[in-house]
This record gives C-alpha cells, sequence and structure tokens, in this order.
C-alpha cells in the first residue's frame, strides 16, 4: 500500500505533534484505516512535505508526530493561468482535475455566452469550494505541494481585460499551430463550453491580446479541450520535456 499523501491547512514544523482536522483523520482512520505508527506525508501547499506518523487517536481525531521535511520539485517552472468554460457535472471537475495534474498555477472558471450553469452568488461561492477540494485532492494524488487557487467565476469579458501573461492563447478551430518559438515565463489558457465560444467571445479575446491556435483536425470535448492544451503548453514551455522554461515565482 502506498503512503498516505494529505493536505492539511496547519503550520508544519519537523518534530511537532498535530492533532488532524475531522475530514483528514476521517480519511485517515475510517477509509484508508491506518494503525497506530502507520507513516504518511503530509503537506500544506506552502512547499514542500513532511513525514509523519500515526500516533494514536483523541476521540475521533487522529494526532501525528512530523518526523522529517522532504524537498521536492513536483511544481512545473511555467507559471499557467487556465481560463476554463463552466460546464456541468463532472465534467467540469475531470477538467479541474487534469489540469492541477498537469502542473497549473491558477483557474479561473469563466461565464460563457454558452454556459449551462446559471447560479446566484451564494450558490457559486459554495460550487467554488467544492472545486478547490476537487483541486486539493489532485494535489494529494499527484504529488504536488502547492495547491493551484480557483478563483470566483467571472464573466469571460472581465477575464480577457484583467489577464496579464507573456503569451495569452485560446483554442478555436479556425486557429493556428501554438506559437513554439517563444519562451513565455507567464502562460494564460482559454477553452470554451459545450458548443464552443461564439464569435463575439472570439473576437473579444483577440481585442485582450490573445491568439486563435488549434492543436488537430479534430473537434474536443470541453473536458478534453483543456488537458490538451495545457499538456501542449507544458511540453513546450514547461517540465514534461524535462524542464524548458526558467523559474517563476
Amino acid at each position: 500500500m502506498a503512503t498516505a499523501r494529505i493536505h492539511v491547512d496547519l503550520p508544519l514544523v519537523v518534530g511537532a505533534t498535530l492533532t488532524l482536522p475531522e475530514a483528514a483523520s476521517h480519511h485517515l482512520l475510517r477509509v484508508l484505516r491506518l494503525e497506530r505508527g502507520a507513516a504518511l506525508t503530509l503537506f500544506n501547499g506552502e512547499g514542500g512535505e513532511f513525514a509523519a506518523r500515526l500516533l494514536g487517536v483523541n476521540g475521533r481525531l487522529a494526532q501525528v508526530e512530523l518526523v522529517a521535511q522532504r524537498a521536492t520539485s513536483t511544481e512545473s517552472p511555467l507559471f499557467s493561468h487556465y481560463g476554463l468554460a463552466i460546464s456541468k457535472g463532472e465534467r467540469m471537475e475531470i477538467a479541474l482535475q487534469k489540469l492541477t495534474e498537469l502542473g497549473v498555477s491558477r483557474i479561473t472558471p469563466l461565464l460563457t455566452a454558452r454556459c449551462e450553469v446559471r447560479l446566484g452568488a451564494e450558490r457559486w461561492e459554495r460550487k467554488r469550494q467544492h472545486w478547490q477540494q476537487v483541486v486539493i485532492s489532485a494535489c494529494e494524488q499527484s504529488g504536488r505541494t502547492r495547491i493551484p487557487a480557483i478563483a470566483p467565476p467571472c464573466a469571460l469579458e472581465t477575464f480577457a481585460a484583467q489577464a496579464e501573461g507573456d503569451l495569452k492563447l485560446f483554442m478555436h478551430w479556425q486557429g493556428r499551430a501554438l506559437p513554439s518559438g517563444q519562451q513565455p515565463r507567464r502562460l494564460v489558457l482559454v477553452s470554451g463550453p459545450e458548443g464552443g465560444l461564439t464569435e463575439a467571445e472570439a473576437d473579444c479575446l483577440e481585442r485582450a491580446g490573445f491568439l486563435r491556435v488549434t492543436v488537430g483536425p479534430r473537434i474536443l470535448r470541453t473536458e478534453t479541450a483543456p488537458l490538451t492544451l495545457l499538456s501542449l503548453g507544458q511540453w513546450l514551455w514547461g517540465d514534461l520535456d524535462g524542464g524548458a522554461a526558467s523559474p517563476t515565482e
């Protein structure tokens, strides 16, 4: 059995004894059924991770001791901000999960003309918190030590006007090949919802400095397009080919 890897929103210091939050404790004790003395790994999203061992149980909460800090190098040197058109149900969660596994730095859910999800402000915030947990779980699985932030959902037009990057691309069936000769430090990517972006939205992105790009002759589903576009970005400018880019903040 692989060593359990858990994110906790707590300060982590070698030698400290911690009582883990209820959700983390439940996962370790009830789902994984770890016993006293079991080894595990903790990280808090600030970089690095800690070897720990399970000391015991306080009520229903797990108590652990931090044994050692481990340096890791799982974060991409390329900063990537993804504007992800909101889709329904598991499609959105799949896209968030895969973007996280591939090393995305930040994700902004986008409200587009063909977006079929319409919620009030309070429900959007609950949805954002749920999406953030999907991202945290993907970090636990993939070995990442920093948590990509999920920004509050916003209109595509607002995102286009505010997003900053050395290279800004959006997927479009009439686009050109990715500009592989460049070497951006900050990459901004956008892909559309079911049905794609409208021509007005494509024009809006172009006016904001985004380039239309395509990744081949086939039409990709809304959950396939993000992982394809970011994979190519990481291959060209990130670390999927061994790390072509220079470290960023």
